[in-house]
């Protein structure tokens, strides 16, 4: 509100200023009129007309006009007789009152005229001022090469220290040797600059064109040239030089960067397609064509939804618009499934942007078979441990697994079994259990052991060994060395432990009771004799052969035999006896 105040002030001062000008001019005409009345008369408008014509180059036409009107009443009243009157005016007063009007409006017309002339003048003026103070700045400021040229002998007048930076010369070079854009620029460039040159005598201006000019030191620098011829002579140019060195850097690094990133695409193990936001194969690399089973030539600007119909309606139409939707990567695995068509597992990567989609995806068929036989591999070995720790603990034994290298060893829960140590008692090392074997029985059974397998894979060993109850039980241990070291040394060792004791026990007392009757033998109170069914005798106390009068000699020759000595009246009653011990 206050802004327009002000316009509306300075305004009104400035038409107050105008009209003031006109109404001094014409009271100073007025005065000096009627004091130089005698000079004048009989023309009393001489001053006058000096009056419109300041006040229509002060004021223009308007102004010029309202000046006649009030030089031709002031005149009227003032200087003509009868003075201060307005009465009738005679024929010959009216003449010069037309002729004063009609000559006032051709001097006002010709200095309003002048005043618009010199109007647009100065605005040319201020205009071409701007224009060389702007041209100036640009040239001095060296944001782009400037150079002036003569058209018709190619040399360079001017050139400023942005053009010199670019093609090597300094400025002192550029004082001593008459520099030629034809010499400096290339061979292969001249045909396309002199059409330039032909385009600036036909138009006066020559579009922007890329060409290259000859450095000092030899180098080749690209630039962008547009040029404008300058006056009337159609012979000095001014042209504008623009370095397209580090454009032409960045574009060489961007190429060879898309081509190294093509290469990567094409030499990929994955698979890689991009799509655009329509849906539609944009780049397919060779991965793809092998798995698609088409080359790129037939897929390209074809729907995905087409190529690949049995995407539709599953989750990798579901992951794709979601991906694109909500601008996030997604990485699923999908089964492509067809008979005799299709069976493929995919992994797949899509990354969106805002041209599109951009998908890898892999080849997993092989890897899901694996996966598949690993998992009925694993399912068999949870069925064999299962049986095997069922047999384990059938046979009640201990199961274990020795590192002999890393001395740990896994166990079964035999253990426990056996021995009554439990799993979480019992430390998983070979030197735990070595601790428990009687002292008696160590030293022999690690040098069995150690000489059972520098022989071969198999050890067997009986022993002592102690239990949770403080008490000595004998076991039997037995192993098979399932890996040996480069040097021949077993790394790895698998075994059983059984529990013997009920064996040994009964082995004790039939140990017992052998001695028992071979002491009843030797004591010789009645005959004994130890025989076969096949009549054989194979042993037999002092005593009896005292009876049968026989040595041992004679046993040991066989030619005692129980079948010679009974006669045969006898006989039968052995073989009964023999029948009943059957």
């Amino acid at each position: 509100m206050m802004v327009k105040v002000l316009e509306k002030i300075v305004m009104m001062r400035s038409w107050l200023l105008t009209y003031s000008v006109m109404i001094l001019a014409v009271i100073a005409a007025l005065l000096l009129t009627r004091l130089l009345l005698p000079v004048f008369d009989p023309s009393v408008f001489t001053l006058f007309y000096a009056a419109v014509a300041i006040s229509a180059w002060y004021g223009g036409m308007g102004l010029g006009v309202l000046a006649i009107a009030l030089s031709v009443t002031t005149a009227f009243y003032f200087l003509i007789e009868p003075v201060y009157s307005f009465d009738l005016l005679s024929p010959n007063v009216l003449v010069r009152l037309t002729s004063f009007s009609l000559v006032s409006f051709l001097i006002t017309a010709l200095s309003s005229e002048l005043r618009t002339a010199r109007g647009k003048a100065e605005t040319s003026l201020k205009l071409l001022q701007n224009s060389e103070m702007r041209f100036s700045r640009l040239t001095e400021s060296n944001i782009i090469g400037v150079i002036v040229t003569d058209m018709n002998n190619g040399s360079i007048i001017e050139a400023n220290d942005a053009f010199l930076k670019m093609v090597g010369y300094t400025r002192e070079d550029f004082a001593a040797n008459q520099m030629k854009w034809r010499e400096i620029t290339p061979h292969e460039y001249l045909l396309l600059s002199e059409r330039s040159v032909e385009e600036l005598r036909t138009t006066g201006v020559c579009k922007p064109f890329e060409k290259e000019y000859i450095c000092k030191n030899g180098d080749r620098i690209p630039v962008l040239l547009g040029s404008v011829v300058v006056g009337d002579t159609q012979e000095t140019v001014i042209g504008f030089v623009v370095d397209l060195s580090e454009r032409k850097q960045a574009k060489a690094a961007l190429q060879q960067a898309n081509e190294r990133n093509t290469r990567t695409l094409e030499n990929m193990s994955d698979a890689f397609i991009t799509l655009d936001r329509d849906w539609r194969i944009i780049y397919q690399n060779a991965e793809a064509e092998r798995i698609n089973g088409k080359p790129r030539t037939e897929v390209i600007g074809k729907s995905h939804w087409e190529e690949w119909p049995l995407s539709v309606g599953t989750n990798v139409e579901l992951q794709y618009r979601w991906a694109m939707a909500e601008q996030i990567p997604v990485h699923f695995e999908h089964h492509y499934y067809l008979p005799s068509k299709y069976d493929l597992w995919l992994e797949i990567h899509a990354y969106p942007c805002e041209d599109g989609l951009d998908i890898f995806f892999r080849d997993i068929s092989q890897r899901k078979q694996v996966e598949q036989t690993l998992r009925e591999k694993e399912e068999r070995l949870r069925l064999a441990n299962e049986r095997f720790e069922l047999a384990a603990a059938a046979v009640n034994c201990l199961i274990y697994d020795w590192n002999i290298e890393q001395d740990t060893v896994e166990r079964t829960e035999g253990l426990t079994r056996i021995l009554g140590y439990s799993l979480d008692i019992a430390q998983p090392t070979g030197n735990w259990w070595r601790e428990l074997v009687h002292p008696e029985d160590l030293q022999r059974v690690e040098e069995n052991a150690a000489i059972a397998l520098a022989n071969g894979d198999r050890y067997s060993a009986e022993y002592r060994i102690r239990n949770q109850d403080n008490q000595y039980v004998h076991v039997l241990d037995q192993g098979i060395v399932v890996q040996r070291d480069a040097d021949g040394k077993p790394v790895r060792l698998v075994g059983s432990t059984t529990d013997i004791s009920e064996r040994k026990q009964a082995e004790k007392a039939v140990q017992a009771s052998e001695e028992r009757l071979r002491s009843f033998v030797k004591a010789n109170i009645v005959g004994i004799l130890f025989g076969d069914v096949n009549g054989s005798i194979t042993e037999a106390n002092d005593e009896f052969l005292r009876i049968v009068g026989y040595t041992q000699a004679d046993i040991q020759t066989g030619r005692l035999r129980w079948t010679d000595i009974t006669p045969p009246e006898y006989q039968y009653l052995d073989e009964l006896a023999i029948a009943e011990a059957d």
